[in-house]
């Protein structure tokens, strides 16, 4: 697995993660949310993703998320307490987990696209 986190150094603003790394296509989202401070993550492109793991962004400051159209399922408290998330596209989600958008306050109906 190649763990993206390194992709992430001091990134405060827009967040691209491409689909392959140094040749390897990227399966695995782990170590992502680690940036905190970023307020945009466009994971559009890394379709070797089928899942956000439980926690994985916890208590990060983004306001709008796209996501892969193969992600299907998204792990508990994946986005917990993410109070500025505002947009994310889940059109291909299936499987919701326990909690996955909990204390999410900016979250509504409206702007899950």
């Amino acid at each position: 697995n190649i763990y993206v986190q390194e992709l992430a150094l001091g990134i405060t603003d827009k967040l691209v993660v491409p689909a392959q790394y140094n040749g390897t296509i990227i399966r695995d989202l782990t170590g992502l949310g680690w940036t905190r401070l970023a307020t945009e993550f466009d994971l559009s492109a890394c379709t070797g993703v089928t899942e956000i793991k439980k926690e994985e962004f916890a208590n990060c400051t983004m306001k709008s998320v796209k996501l892969p159209s193969s992600v299907t399922k998204i792990g508990e408290r994946a986005f917990s307490p993410c109070i500025n998330l505002e947009t994310i596209n889940l059109n291909r989600v299936d499987y919701i987990d326990m909690g996955a958008f909990a204390a999410c306050e900016n979250l509504s109906d409206t702007s899950v696209l």
